[in-house]
């Protein structure tokens, strides 16, 4: 009687060692894909540079701007390239501007394709934050009309708001 208490006990803790097993396998999975954008201001060629920590590809990328401290609604969408794990890329419109804060909203390889799967990266007064999906705080990035955003090429791009 004793032993096959032991044994039904032996066969819960390896059914629990197994299951911890397998939700740590899947996060690693999920950790090793995702793409983590940061946007900094780079003084060394004094422009804007939007980097991926991550390993995995950002996709879909639009940045856009918001008045300093996030007091502003947000303003001058531009979708920009994938940014392979490990890449960068120069948000050279914005010169060496900087009086604002600066938001991207991005997915990884997986999205689903709602605004609700899609990450989220927030710059102002030199701290960046990044939120993964469904996390988004309250002054994250809208998801813009396809109309109103630009394309990092156009010759027309400014770093002002609109109106001004």
């Amino acid at each position: 009687m004793m032993a096959e208490i032991i044994s039904i006990i032996a066969l819960v803790f390896s059914g629990i060692a197994t299951v911890v097993a397998l939700l740590q396998a899947r996060r690693h999975a999920t950790i090793e894909r995702m793409p983590i954008l940061v946007i900094a201001y780079d003084g060394v060629t004094k422009r804007w540079r939007i980097s991926n920590l991550g390993k995995g590809p950002a996709l879909n990328i639009v940045v856009a701007q918001q008045g300093e401290g996030g007091k502003h609604d947000w303003y001058n969408p531009v979708a920009i390239p994938a940014i392979e794990g490990s890449g960068n890329f120069v948000l050279e419109w914005l010169k060496e501007q900087g009086s604002f804060s600066l938001g991207a909203s991005y997915s990884d390889f997986l999205e689903e394709g709602d605004d609700q799967s899609r990450h989220f990266t927030y710059t102002s007064d030199d701290r960046c934050r990044v939120y993964l999906p469904g996390q988004h705080p309250d002054y994250a990035m809208p998801a813009f009309v396809p109309s109103q955003v630009q394309r990092h090429w156009w010759a027309s791009l400014s770093w002002q708001r609109p109106g001004r």
